[in-house]
């Protein structure tokens, strides 16, 4: 389980940093040392993006086709 301060650098080359995000253990403990930092080169199994007041869906559901 990963918080909003984790971010993971997705295929396409973008960065992003979920509300909230999670993955198997195992998954998370085959990637090599030099591909777990600064950011996990690999999308979450789940992602969670909150909506807030100011944001517009269309970014979010971008966000979401990115993962």
């Amino acid at each position: 389980m990963f918080g909003p301060t984790a971010g993971f650098r997705l295929p396409n080359g973008a960065i992003r940093a979920p509300d909230a995000s999670w993955m198997p253990r195992e998954r998370w403990d085959a990637l090599p040392d030099e591909a777990k930092y600064p950011y996990p080169h690999l999308c979450p199994d789940f992602v969670v993006e909150i909506m807030s007041p100011t944001d517009r869906l269309s970014v979010l559901q971008e966000k979401m086709q990115e993962y």
